[in-house]
């Protein structure tokens, strides 16, 4: 069930951790919304650099190759959306967030997300080798089950979980209930499944590919399908004059004015 098809890439390659909140101050968050877009059309060509600790926001563009050529990697990115990066208690890693609202807003935004289910999307970055630890998130989508005798919508909850760690790879996509299916599945395992390579962040040009899995479940069903939700490209924001105040207004604000990064998402890639 293709619920989250976030296209297959043949070449390429529970909640996620929820930022700081900070109660914000009206003036601020007005200043945002009127900022929000010079600052998204200043996301600069620089890749964002790990080698800097400092806490700011940041710009993520994720590939949205056309669902006709779904084997085409690094070619057709979305446009920005904003995080924020901070480090961890252990400077050796740095964390990235994209706030949960904007997810919802313009991540998942043509795919029926329940309102307010979404977890932030995180994304943990080891500094000295660029590796993704992880790149987790969690939310709820409705989607439509064909039957054949009847129709159905039902509620689905969705775990996300990417890393560069690890190979991946998916079956051969099939139909199944009315929607296109490729199974996760091991690559050393089977001889049917297609390996998907993981590519570490590239401090040059700004691009990554975590892979992984996305467990889909519901009152009735269980599956694990391919995620191609990590390979994105990661920059830095040129206009700091414009850059929200950090302890200004919430992390889930901030992205709300910017535009949805259209992820191709047409349905679920799963395993049984």
């Amino acid at each position: 069930m293709e619920i989250s098809g976030i296209g297959r890439r043949q070449e390429r390659a529970g909640r996620g951790d929820r930022g700081p909140r900070r109660v914000g101050l009206r003036a601020a968050l007005v200043a945002l919304v009127a900022a929000a877009p010079v600052a998204l059309a200043a996301a600069a060509a620089e890749p964002m650099d790990l080698a800097n600790p400092e806490p700011r926001w940041v710009a993520v563009r994720f590939e949205v190759s056309p669902a006709e050529e779904p084997g085409r990697i690094d070619a057709v990115y979305g446009p920005p959306v904003t995080a924020w990066l901070e480090p961890e208690d252990d400077a050796a890693w740095l964390r990235v967030t994209i706030p949960g609202h904007a997810v919802e807003s313009h991540i998942v935004a043509g795919h029926h997300p329940v309102p307010g289910t979404f977890s932030d999307f995180v994304w943990r970055f080891d500094r000295p080798t660029g590796n993704v630890q992880s790149a987790t998130m969690e939310g709820i989508v409705v989607r439509t089950l064909d039957w054949g005798l009847a129709r159905t919508r039902t509620n689905l909850r969705l775990r996300f979980h990417m890393d560069t760690l690890h190979a991946a790879g998916f079956r051969k996509p099939r139909r199944v209930l009315g929607q296109s299916v490729s199974y996760f599945c091991d690559p050393d395992a089977r001889d049917d499944c297609v390996r998907v390579r993981p590519r570490r962040y590239d401090p040059v040009t700004g691009y990554v590919n975590a892979v992984g899995s996305i467990d889909v479940e519901n009152a009735v069903l269980g599956v694990r399908t391919f995620s191609t939700l990590g390979e994105a490209m990661f920059s830095e924001l040129d206009a700091p004059d414009v850059r929200p105040a950090r302890d200004a207004l919430e992390p889930d604000e901030v992205a709300a004015d910017a535009r949805r990064a259209d992820t191709g998402m047409a349905g679920v890639r799963h395993t049984p």
